[in-house]
């Protein structure tokens, strides 16, 4: 079959103006990293900072405009302050998983591709050594889930969670 919508996992179609209240926003991802001792250890991590690495010129970007975040997860919730005005990116751990509180601004959490592609190019080559020590097993994932959706509520976009295992604790725990 020629059909779009039977050979490709994902489709999306695009709402003519009348179905719409406000202009379409431009793309907006987060990415949820899983950072636990599992994930570091059997190169997970390093896996997936390369692949976000090696796919930032292949996200939708036409109008230069689309947006990007980054958070680790293991026991809590790790952000990372990517900003024009951070000249080396920063990072708050969020301890507390019942009510995830966002730590900066929301323009300094989901930035821009392209104005801060070296804050970003420069944080997915660290991330793996900064949990290259890490001996915490439990993984926080439903909580880091909620904290990403409550950054791009406003806005929308799409979450990529990348995984080694179940989440252990916190909202979602198995």
């Amino acid at each position: 079959s020629n059909k779009a919508e039977l050979k490709f996992p994902v489709y999306e179609f695009v709402a003519p103006v009348e179905y719409m209240i406000r202009p379409p926003q431009p793309p907006a991802f987060v990415f949820v990293i899983d950072v636990s001792h599992l994930a570091v250890t059997s190169g997970m991590t390093a896996t997936a900072a390369k692949i976000i690495m090696d796919c930032l010129d292949r996200l939708p970007n036409e109008t230069g405009l689309s947006r990007m975040a980054l958070i680790a997860v293991d026991s809590a919730v790790h952000f990372f302050n990517l900003g024009l005005n951070t000249p080396e990116p920063q990072s708050l751990v969020v301890p507390d998983l019942k009510d995830i509180v966002i730590p900066y601004r929301v323009s300094d959490l989901l930035v821009s591709i392209n104005e801060c592609r070296s804050n970003l190019e420069s944080i997915l080559q660290k991330l793996p050594n900064l949990f290259a020590n890490t001996q915490k097993a439990t993984v926080a994932f439903g909580s880091a889930l909620n904290a990403a959706c409550n950054l791009i509520a406003p806005i929308g976009g799409k979450v990529i969670g990348l995984l080694s295992s179940l989440p252990t604790i916190g909202e979602g725990a198995v």
